[in-house]
């Protein structure tokens, strides 16, 4: 499991940080970063709030968190796409 995770807008992580490199590894993370249910709520996010691993070219690579962002639900997302791509307010979880 990582030691600390970050999080970011868009489809990259900071310099000196890596993506996270699994499903196993990106549901593990949540417990390390107290990510909100959604905007409106402080109920920190948990392993029930896992969405899965998809193979999608248009969302971020890695892990990622959705909160009110059109076409995701919300929660984290592990893609396996290659190199994914940024969208909307979708925020990649790094490590």
């Amino acid at each position: 499991m990582p030691a600390a995770v970050s999080l970011t807008t868009g489809n990259t992580c900071p310099s000196g940080e890596l993506y996270i490199a699994s499903g196993e590894l990106c549901r593990a993370a949540l417990s390390l970063y107290n990510l909100p249910l959604s905007s409106s709520s402080s109920i920190g996010l948990n392993g029930d709030y896992y969405n899965g691993v998809e193979d999608d070219s248009d969302w971020p690579k890695g892990c990622y968190y959705c909160d009110n962002t059109p076409s995701c639900t919300d929660g984290v997302w592990f893609n396996e796409h290659a190199t994914g791509a940024a969208r909307g307010n979708a925020k990649v979880l790094c490590s």
